[in-house]
């Protein structure tokens, strides 16, 4: 994983960790970070990651990708 700056705001951070899941493990990675929040999600089986850094807290899921109607 990239090292990201200590001020990094949460918003890039979030972007930046979805994307680098996203290449890493395959589509599809969201990602909420932030200090104070709420979450209600359905995921992917093996696709859960909550951790905090330095009271900075950060929610990784996975969803399943359905190819796009013909």
């Amino acid at each position: 994983m990239p090292h990201f700056p200590r001020r990094l705001e949460p918003k890039r951070l979030a972007l930046a960790l979805k994307k680098e899941f996203d290449t890493a493990y395959g589509a599809a990675w969201h990602c909420i970070v932030g200090t104070s929040f709420g979450s209600y999600v359905t995921h992917a089986k093996g696709g859960f990651l909550y951790f905090s850094v330095d009271k900075v807290y950060i929610l990784l899921f996975r969803t399943a990708v359905e190819p796009p109607p013909h």
